[in-house]
């Protein structure tokens, strides 16, 4: 009898779900469409296939296959891996999925030709006169600009509305590759695995945007957990993002010592990581937690983005992931908790934890270890120093030139997004029931409330009604 009372209810907030639908309106469909548009024309015009044999060996025809196999774990880790992993709230799976599919493919078209425009930039010739040629580096850098956005997608995740989550499919990657462009060409700071670039950058940029679609209804909303089996769902996304981090980190090295190390740095780290993790899960929470498991575990593979091509040596390696694991689980136990209730900064995902602070750690560590590195030019071969320390004696000064550009144009650029993004959401104001929930923007199942630990709460009140 309880659990036909409450779905009577939850049968009254779906029909006003569906009538609040349209408010909306074609919004989304518009702006889609129109961006398509324009990508397939400036794809016609501008972009071409590369089949020049004489290009690098990242773009090089004749190397694809070794390239292939890094393109192929990175795309399981941004289409799979960071879909899944956000898919732990119990009513918002079906957002966290297939928004990660959509503007994941949306980032990934419109990081080519803006890629293309920082090539030419690179290369010094008349963007007009340019035509670009896509091999597989275009694709490796599109991958990585989707992965700063599904991080930063981690820290609004359930508040956004599909128009907002456009905007921000738009303007982020145009910053992002700016940020890239200044810090790696002009500045000449090196970024392995885009620790620096890519985590950082998308965490803060992330907590920028959680400024504008934070209140007191996200907060208290009984929709912003979990259930025993959406754990599982993001537990396997964890996994399947743990098994190709190495990837991740080696995929832009060269052939031979650098991409070594950069998969036995990575690999090392993150086995570090995950013991730590467990250990102070423990520690703090007196049992283990499995928030800390799927998303902690990874700090190992962040800390290690800047500097996995580097001869940290493998105990540094490892010592950096425990380091980092443990930041990440007191960031969960202790800092997210207290930046919700001082600064208003309602982090979803957690992704300051797993994000933010390893790539700030990593970004520090590669300060410190560049300026050991030039005293010890030996451990390298002449082209592998040039490339892993473009900067040579500076490389210190360039890589701290770098963090704080990046957290600069993150911050800036994520509250003038909120800003944007916020207007954008007055076309749809989300209201309480809204938040973390799919049926607002989806067709949902029939069992859609049959979530696990609603029922107790349905009898709780019945018995409580029953008392009075």
């Amino acid at each position: 009898m309880g659990s036909d009372n409450y779905t009577k209810k939850e049968e009254v907030h779906h029909t006003n779900n569906v009538h609040g639908r349209d408010s909306e309106g074609h919004t989304f469909e518009v702006i889609f469409l129109v961006f398509q548009a324009f990508l397939i024309i400036i794809f016609g015009l501008w972009v071409e296939y590369d089949t020049n044999t004489s290009n690098t060996e990242l773009s090089n025809t004749t190397n694809i296959q070794p390239y292939y196999l890094y393109f192929n774990n990175i795309s399981v880790m941004i289409f799979f891996g960071f879909g899944f992993l956000m898919s732990f709230l119990r009513r918002y799976a079906y957002s966290a999925t297939g928004y990660t599919l959509l503007i994941s493919a949306l980032v990934v078209e419109w990081s080519i030709p803006i890629w293309g425009v920082v090539k030419a930039l690179t290369d010094h010739v008349n963007i007009v006169d340019y035509s670009y040629h896509v091999g597989i580096e275009a694709l490796l850098q599109a991958l990585f600009c989707a992965a700063a956005v599904m991080i930063s997608f981690g820290a609004i995740l359930g508040k956004v509305t599909p128009s907002q989550l456009l905007l921000v499919g738009i303007i982020e990657p145009v910053l992002y590759f700016l940020n890239l462009y200044i810090g790696t060409f002009l500045v000449e700071a090196f970024d392995s695995g885009g620790g620096m670039f890519i985590h950082t950058f998308g965490a803060y940029y992330g907590l920028s945007l959680c400024l504008f679609v934070t209140n007191q209804h996200t907060i208290s909303s009984k929709d912003n957990t979990s259930s025993y089996t959406n754990d599982l769902t993001a537990m396997a996304g964890t996994i399947f993002l743990w098994i190709m981090w190495p990837s991740f980190n080696a995929a832009v090295m060269p052939l031979g010592d650098s991409q070594l190390r950069a998969i036995i740095n990575t690999l090392l780290s993150l086995t570090s990581s995950t013991v730590s993790t467990f250990i102070f899960s423990k520690l703090l929470r007196h049992k283990f937690d499995m928030v800390h498991v799927q998303n902690s575990t990874l700090a190992g593979g962040v800390v290690m983005g800047v500097v996995a091509a580097w001869d940290i040596s493998i105990a540094g390696a490892m010592s950096c992931g425990f380091v980092a694991g443990a930041v990440s689980v007191t960031g969960y136990v202790i800092i997210s908790p207290l930046m919700c209730r001082k600064l208003n900064l309602q982090d979803v995902c957690g992704i300051h934890n797993l994000h933010g602070m390893p790539g700030v750690i990593g970004s520090l560590v590669s300060i410190f270890a560049s300026i050991k590195a030039v005293k010890q030019i030996s451990r390298y071969g002449t082209d592998e120093f040039e490339f892993l320390f473009p900067a040579g004696n500076e490389q210190a000064s360039r890589q701290a030139a770098a963090f704080f550009i990046t957290l600069g144009i993150a911050i800036v650029g994520g509250l003038v997004t909120g800003f944007l993004m916020k207007m954008v959401g007055k076309l749809n104001h989300l209201h309480p029931g809204d938040w973390f929930n799919d049926s607002l923007f989806w067709e949902i199942p029939s069992d859609y409330y049959v979530v696990q630990g609603r029922e107790t709460e349905v009898k709780e009140d019945e018995r409580k009604e029953k008392v009075k």
